[in-house]
């Protein structure tokens, strides 16, 4: 009797197992936990997915995959408070991204740390995001991946391998072939060549400055050998827009604004990139770009010949050396964990799936079968689905579409994968803005102790709503 029942109970145990099992392989009809993500979503992503990032292919086939839902929150808008998350009215986000942290709370993550903002993700990034940790101590990663107090505060977007520069000043050689005209060099040479393209070509923005009123990688600035914000000269720090080349530079734009050589509205448009429909329409001739830019510019029949290079920085003599521009980069962005998530654990493991092997592959390539097929050596390789989109999505609508999206937080990302669809000379653009040396260009992750950092902030803040004021005054 007792050998019956043991019998019975190893059957019932075995039955209770395979059971359990069984329901490990299949997704429930809801989600096993739910996240509210704020986040920063550009003008092209908002348009495809109506600010729903949920609407996308890629984040469907994520949820899927991880039984995890995201509440994408766009804006602040709804939070309760600008300055400290509120559970009560359940829109405090779990999740953050790093230009909405920054927007709300400053670019210190050690202070956020201090503040209680953010949670320190240290020793649960050990045991929940262990694909992450892995790939952090690499050394080309590490130096980024922890503050300068050794914590883990945020999980960045790691690219499998370094990026050298991949945007700068670009300009239209079609008009410049058609005007007889060099690529500019020097300063003098841009206002010649921008004054044809406004008096011969009719075009009412030249030069298509950002808002900002200067390129994030000081192209437009750097031959007056200052940057537009730290940099150093040897052993010595100094603050850009307090040195008298700022000036000079700030002068250079006014003459050419008041030459009609920028477009006169350039404070209402993109902060940073040039709008692709300026150059379609032929509005603008030179821009500062991505070099996957030119590619998802569809233009109309009249300008079919139509032809875009890259452009140094101008120099005041052509013999100038330059000593600013991108550095190599192993990381884009970053997401953080705030204080208000309950279940930071869950989270991570959804962020770390993203770095698995399967995960990563999903984010870069999307599905096997649909989005890529493996080449003769077992390479992805993007079907039409992503090159000619039979919607009439861009290949970069689709990649935002049907992939994690290009400098998007956070996932191990094959930067590479977006060169599948651009000609050769685009992707030569890269070697043309490389072509100077960084030797005074501060490291973008160059740390600073919390007690520094609490210093520094108010400070840069104050100076750089000044500098916006005075640049565009």
């Amino acid at each position: 009797m007792n050998k019956k029942r043991n019998r019975l109970a190893c059957l019932l145990i075995l039955f209770i197992f395979l059971l359990q099992g069984c329901r490990a392989t299949v997704r429930q009809s809801t989600p096993a936990a739910s996240f509210i993500y704020l986040v920063n979503l550009d003008n092209e992503l908002t348009n495809l997915c109506n600010g729903d990032l949920n609407q996308t292919a890629f984040f469907q086939e994520l949820e899927k995959r991880t039984n995890i839902h995201i509440h994408w929150s766009p804006s602040i808008k709804n939070l309760q408070s600008l300055y400290q998350f509120k559970r009560s009215n359940n829109s405090a986000p779990d999740l953050i991204d790093h230009q909405q942290l920054s927007a709300l709370y400053g670019s210190s993550l050690e202070k956020c740390l201090a503040d209680g903002i953010i949670l320190d993700l240290t020793e649960l990034v050990k045991e929940y995001a262990p694909n992450y940790y892995r790939l952090i101590q690499k050394p080309e990663y590490k130096k980024i991946a922890y503050t300068p107090s050794g914590k883990i505060a945020a999980i960045y977007s790691l690219k499998q391998e370094k990026q050298t520069a991949y945007a700068g000043l670009q300009i239209r050689k079609d008009w410049l072939d058609e005007l007889h005209l060099e690529i500019p060099v020097t300063y003098d040479d841009w206002e010649t060549v921008l004054t044809a393209f406004k008096e011969k070509k009719g075009a009412t923005a030249p030069l298509y400055l950002p808002a900002l009123g200067y390129s994030l990688n000081d192209d437009l600035n750097a031959g007056f050998h200052v940057s537009s914000h730290f940099f150093h000269i040897q052993d010595q720090v100094y603050y850009g827009p307090a040195e008298n080349g700022w000036l000079s530079y700030l002068q250079k734009m006014n003459r050419w604004y008041q030459k009609g050589l920028i477009d006169p509205n350039f404070m209402t448009g993109e902060m940073v990139f040039a709008d692709r429909e300026a150059i379609r329409v032929g509005a603008t001739g030179a821009w500062y770009g991505l070099y996957t830019l030119p590619s998802t510019i569809d233009f109309n029949e009249n300008n079919s010949s139509a032809n875009i290079v890259a452009a140094e920085p101008p120099r005041q003599s052509s013999g100038d050396a330059l000593h600013l521009c991108s550095s190599d980069s192993y990381t884009d962005n970053f997401l953080a964990i705030t204080s208000e998530c309950e279940n930071p654990e869950l989270a991570l493991q959804w962020i770390d799936y993203l770095f698995s092997e399967e995960g990563a592959l999903l984010a870069n390539y999307g599905i096997e079968g649909e989005t890529y097929t493996r080449n003769e050596k077992n390479e992805p390789e993007f079907t039409d689905l992503i090159l000619d989109n039979p919607d009439g999505l861009s290949f970069t609508q689709a990649l935002k579409f049907y992939t994690f999206t290009p400098g998007f937080a956070s996932a191990y990302v094959d930067w590479k994968r977006e060169q599948q669809a651009l000609p050769a000379e685009d992707i030569a653009m890269c070697e043309t803005w490389s072509g100077n040396d960084s030797d005074y260009t501060l490291p973008s992750s160059l740390p600073f102790t919390l007690e520094e950092q609490e210093r520094l902030s108010p400070i840069v803040n104050a100076l750089s709503s000044c500098i916006y004021r005075y640049t565009n005054a």
